[in-house]
C-alpha cells in the first residue's frame, strides 16, 4: 500500500496570434524568448541552541545556518523548477535534533516559507505520565525523499546525535540488560537512498542513545554466511524486510527470513537462521539456505517432515510478514506470512512452526504444507473456525500475512487479524482473534468475525471495529480488520494493540492510529486511544478521471521532545517496530505513515507510552 501524495503542476499558455502571420495579419517578426525569471527559497529557522546547522537545497546548494531567524540559499531557482530542502548535517554542540516543514515545491515566486524547527535530543531517561505519549527521538517530518536518512556516527559507539534512518518492516527485540535493537527494513540509508537494509542497531533507554552495531549504512547489502553454526567477525545477514524475530533466554536475538525487494527487479524470500550475541556482538549463521539465486521471483521450498516431529533437516520455506511467539518453555513459533511452500509453490500460508533453540532442530505442528490447488490454481487456505470459545482439533485459522501474535502468562498463544482469508474464502483485512494452547495443540476462535464483508469505502473484504466508550472495556468491543499493527504486552499480562492499515469504525480503510487493550483473562478489548475514524483526502482528480490520488489517515501531535503531554499522539502507521521495556512502558519506531504535517513515508521517530 502507498500512503504517498503526489501533486501536479499545470501551465496553461494563451495564444492569441498566429505566429506565422503576425497579430496585423502582415508576417512575422522574429520570436525572442524572454529570459527565464529566477526566484530565490528560503525561510526562518527556530529553536537552534548554538550549533551549526547544514541545509541542503536540491542536492547541491548547502548552506550553512548558526543562528536563528531568516535564511535564503545562495543559488536562485527558474520559475517552474522544483525545490527540494534536506537537513544535510544535524546541529552536534549541544546536540539537536531538525525538522523542515513545507521542504519541497516547485518555484514561481520567491520562496519564504520554509520552517525549520530544532529540538534538544533528550539525555538520559525520558520522562512519561501515565496514560500519555511522549516523542522521544527522531523527526516529526519527512524529508523530500519521504523518508529521513540515518545518522550512523561510528559503528559500535553510542551518541547524542545517532539515529537510525526512516522505516518500515523492520524487526526489533529486547535483550536481557533492557536494551532494544533494531535490524533491517525497508528504507533510508546514510546516503538518504532508498531500498532494504541490514544495520543493526542498540538503544539505552536510560541514556537515550542509539549505536549503530553492524551491517552497512548503505542500502542492499548482501549477507556473510560464514561457516554454519559458527559466529564470525565477518558474519551478517543480508539486506532484507519483514522477518522473523524472537530472543531466547539466553538473551540472544533470532532472525529468520524476510524479503529482499530489489528495485522490483527481483523479490528474494529467504528461509535463513541467524542467531546475534549481545555480548559479542556477532552473527552466526544457524540454517535454512544461503542468498537465493533469481532474476525476478524465488524462494526455498519448505522441508515439512512428519507433523508433530522436530528434526534436523526441518525448515519452513523462504517467507515473510509471518506472526511470531515465545512459549513457556522459550520455544520460538512461527504461523503463515506469504512464501513458498514443499512445493515451491509461492503464496498466502497457514501452517505453524516450532522451534526448539536448544537443539536447533524445527517442527511442522499444523496447518498446510502445499497450497491447495482450486479451479487450476493454487489458492490460500481459508478459516475453519468452529464453535466460538470451544477450541477443537479441527479449527484453524486461515492463510494470511503480517498479523498480530502475544503469549499470555499461561504460556498460550494469541493471534489477530492480519490480511488473509475469512471462512468464506474471501481475502482482506481480518478482525478474528484465536487462541492456541501448545499443549493440546488445538485451536480456538475467541473473537472478532469468522467472515469479512465488502467495504466499499475501503475497496476490499474486511471488518468495522466496534469501539464503544474511549476507557471502556465492553464484550462488544472489537478493533476493526488490520494487518502490519504494532503489539506490546505490558508486566500485568494485558495485550495491546496500535495502528496497522485497516477498516475504521465505518468501515474505511487506511493507516491506523488508534490504541488498543486486551484482557486475556476477561476476553475484553478496551479502546485507550486514537481515532475512530479515519479521514481522506482528495488531493487530486484528474477531470473525467476515476483515478485520483487520496490521502487517509491522521498527523501525529509531537509536542515538544522529551516531555509528555495529553495531546500528544503518534500518527496513523503500519509495520512500526515496537518494544516494551523493564518497566512495561510500550516503545514504537518509525514504519510507513504520517509525521506532524504533509503526505506519508518511512518514519524513524521513537515514542514511549506509559500504560
Amino acid at each position: 500500500m502507498d500512503i504517498r501524495a503526489h501533486s501536479c503542476v499545470f501551465f496553461l499558455i494563451p495564444l492569441t496570434c498566429s505566429i506565422l502571420t503576425g497579430c496585423n495579419g502582415q508576417g512575422s517578426s522574429p520570436v525572442h524568448s524572454e529570459p527565464a525569471v529566477s526566484y530565490t527559497v528560503g525561510g526562518s529557522v527556530s529553536g537552534l541552541s548554538g550549533g551549526q546547522l547544514v541545509l541542503e537545497d536540491n542536492g547541491g546548494d548547502n548552506l550553512a545556518v548558526s543562528a536563528n531567524g531568516s535564511f535564503t540559499f545562495s543559488k536562485p531557482i527558474k520559475a517552474g523548477n522544483p525545490y527540494v530542502v534536506t537537513i544535510l548535517t544535524e546541529p552536534s554542540s549541544p546536540a539537536q535534533t531538525c525538522s523542515v516543514n513545507n521542504a519541497n515545491g516547485v518555484v514561481e515566486a520567491d520562496v519564504t516559507s520554509l520552517q525549520i524547527t530544532c529540538f534538544m535530543l533528550p539525555t538520559g531517561p525520558i520522562a512519561m505520565v501515565p496514560g500519555e505519549w511522549t516523542w522521544s527521538g527522531g523527526s516529526s517530518t519527512l524529508d523530500s525523499t519521504d523518508g529521513q536518512r540515518g545518522i550512523y556516527g561510528t559503528s559500535g559507539v553510542a551518541a547524542a546525535g545517532n539515529i537510525p534512518g526512516g522505516r518500515y518492516g523492520a524487526n526489533s527485540w529486547t535483550d536481557q540488560a533492557g536494551h532494544f535493537w533494531l535490524f533491517g527494513g525497508a528504507g533510508s540509508d546514510s546516503n538518504d537512498s532508498y531500498g532494504r537494509l541490514n544495520d543493526l542497531w542498540e538503544f539505552d533507554p536510560s541514556t537515550s542513545e542509539w549505536a549503530w552495531m553492524t551491517g552497512g549504512n548503505t542500502v542492499y547489502q548482501p549477507g556473510v554466511y560464514g561457516t554454519r553454526g559458527v559466529a564470525a567477525s565477518g558474519n551478517t545477514p543480508g539486506s532484507r524486510q519483514q522477518a522473523a524475530s524472537w530472543t531466547d533466554s539466553n538473551g540472544r536475538l533470532w532472525l529468520f527470513g524476510g524479503i529482499d525487494v530489489n528495485d522490483g527487479a527481483s523479490q528474494k524470500a529467504y528461509n535463513d537462521l541467524w542467531e546475534f550475541n549481545p555480548s559479542t556482538k556477532l552473527w552466526a549463521w544457524m540454517g535454512g539456505s544461503g542468498t537465493p539465486s533469481c532474476s525476478v521471483f524465488c524462494g526455498a521450498p519448505g522441508v515439512y517432515g512428519t507433523l508433530g516431529t522436530p528434526s534436523a533437516g526441518n525448515i519452513p520455506g523462504g517467507r515473510a510478514s509471518v506472526v511470531t511467539w515465545i512459549d513457556k518453555n522459550g520455544n520460538f513459533w512461527l504461523f503463515g506470512g506469504v512464501g513458498y511452500d514443499s512445493n515451491d509453490v509461492e503464496g498466502m500460508l497457514n501452517d505453524l512452526w516450532k522451534f526448539d533453540p536448544s537443539t536447533n532442530q524445527w517442527a511442522w505442528m499444523g496447518g498446510a504444507s502445499r497450497l491447495p490447488l482450486v479451479n487450476g490454481s493454487y489458492s490460500a487456505p481459508p478459516g475453519v473456525y468452529g464453535t466460538l470459545g470451544v477450541p477443537a482439533q479441527g479449527n484453524y485459522p486461515g492463510a494470511r500475512w503480517s498479523g498480530s501474535g502475544w503469549t499470555d502468562n499461561s504460556g498460550n498463544l494469541w493471534l489477530f487479524g492480519g490480511f488473509g482469508k475469512d471462512a468464506n474464502g474471501n481475502l482482506g483485512d481480518l478482525n478474528d482473534l484465536w487462541e492456541f494452547n501448545p499443549s493440546t495443540n488445538q485451536w480456538a476462535w475467541m473473537g472478532g468475525s469468522s467472515t469479512m464483508i465488502y467495504e466499499n469505502g475501503a475497496g476490499e473484504y474486511s471488518q468495522p471495529g466496534v469501539y464503544g466508550t474511549l476507557g471502556t472495556a465492553a464484550p462488544a468491543n472489537i478493533p476493526g480488520g488490520r494487518d502490519s499493527a504494532l503489539t506490546w504486552t505490558d508486566r500485568s499480562g494485558n495485550f495491546w494493540l496500535a495502528g496497522g492499515t485497516g477498516a475504521d469504525a465505518s468501515g474505511n480503510g487506511g493507516p491506523r492510529n488508534d490504541l488498543w487493550r486486551f484482557d486475556s483473562s476477561k476476553n475484553e478489548w478496551t479502546w485507550v486511544g486514537g481515532s475512530s475514524e479515519i479521514p481522506c483526502v482528495v488531493l487530486y482528480q484528474g477531470i473525467n478521471d476515476p483515478l485520483m490520488a487520496v490521502k487517509c489517515g491522521i498527523n501525529g501531535v509531537y509536542g515538544t521532545l522529551g516531555t509528555p503531554a495529553a495531546g500528544d499522539l503518534p500518527g496513523s502507521r503500519f509495520s512500526s517496530a515496537s518494544w516494551t521495556d523493564s518497566s512495561g512502558n510500550l516503545w514504537l519506531f518509525g514504519g510507513a505513515g504520517l509525521g506532524s504535517s504533509g503526505g506519508g513515508g518511512d518514519l524513524n521517530d521513537l515514542w514511549v507510552y506509559q500504560p
